[in-house]
């Protein structure tokens, strides 16, 4: 009986590194991954790649994209087929399942960058709030309102530097995000992340405006409050002494950030407490895609 079991353990054994030694033998180990040469997404010519390829190195520019499996500039293709590749990605938790995206910039573009980062900095506000819905309030309901003409729905939003999931780059986006979806800024294109869909915009398709809109609540302690009224208010839009316990609130001031993005037609909306600290942003990404765009035609043939 003792023979019998110190042979079975030994074989079991056996078998199980027999099996492991035969996984590791169809999987590439990551040291060998850039040694893979089949590196291209479909739309090329050439099969989709396997789930067990190596990196995608992306190099992004003005409206250009390259896939490769190195620092040098690979096939070129489209923002389509990169978006399918990061999101293929994106599917894998192991074996260093990611893109690595390269930023194409020039001396000219980097100085844009880094006014861009410094003006997003500025943004850092109270409260950054991202709207969902808007609706019109009724005669009944401005009484109850503070006067105040719209109602909003909106998710808190905060400000960072990070990376989508499945990128892996040296320079890290900046980014706004919510409950509902996250923006992160590249300097020449913008990665939205919406659940588990994901799209890719170059700034070419993206407009960019602000202005700045009146709240009726407790203004945070970085706006401009710019009034006061009362929660409960009469048809002249004064205090109904009607109500007992009835809230003074402010009037205040908040910066409005709109993003459209005209390949998805997504639009979104963001409200910063701080007032004043959006221009200079919107500025800033102004001259950004005018200069990405200015570095494209020089590199035309």
């Amino acid at each position: 009986m003792l023979v019998i079991l110190l042979i079975t353990i030994p074989t079991f054994l056996l078998a199980l590194l027999k099996r492991s030694i035969s996984a590791l033998k169809g999987r590439p180990l990551t040291n060998d991954l850039r040694k893979n040469k089949s590196l291209v997404s479909p739309g090329l010519g050439q099969e989709k790649p396997s789930k067990e390829l190596s990196n995608t190195w992306v190099l992004l520019g003005w409206n250009a994209f390259y896939i490769s499996d190195s620092l040098e500039v690979g096939e070129r293709t489209n923002i389509s087929t990169v978006t399918e590749a990061w999101l293929e990605k994106r599917k894998h938790y192991f074996f260093d399942k990611s893109i690595s995206v390269v930023s194409e910039t020039s001396e000219a573009l980097s100085d844009v960058w880094l006014k861009v980062v410094q003006t997003f900095e500025k943004l850092k506000s109270r409260e950054i709030n991202l709207i969902i819905e808007q609706s019109e309030y009724d005669t009944a309901a401005l009484k109850r309102s503070g006067g105040a003409a719209t109602g909003v729905a909106t998710e808190n939003a905060s400000l960072s530097r990070a990376l989508p999931k499945g990128i892996k780059s040296k320079d890290v986006p900046l980014s706004i995000s919510a409950r509902s979806c996250t923006l992160y800024f590249f300097p020449t294109t913008v990665f939205i992340e919406q659940g588990i869909s994901g799209i890719i915009s170059t700034l070419e398709d993206i407009q960019v405006r602000c202005w700045t809109s009146n709240y009726v609540g407790i203004a945070p302690s970085d706006s401009e409050v710019i009034g006061a009224t009362w929660k409960h208010v009469n048809v002249t839009g004064e205090r109904d002494k009607r109500i007992k316990n009835n809230k003074k609130l402010d009037r205040y001031k908040v910066d409005v950030l709109e993003l459209a993005f005209a390949n998805s037609g997504k639009l979104f909306e963001f409200h910063f407490s701080k007032s004043g600290c959006v221009a200079d942003f919107v500025e800033a990404f102004s001259l950004l895609r005018q200069q990405v765009r200015m570095d494209a035609l020089e590199l035309l043939p």
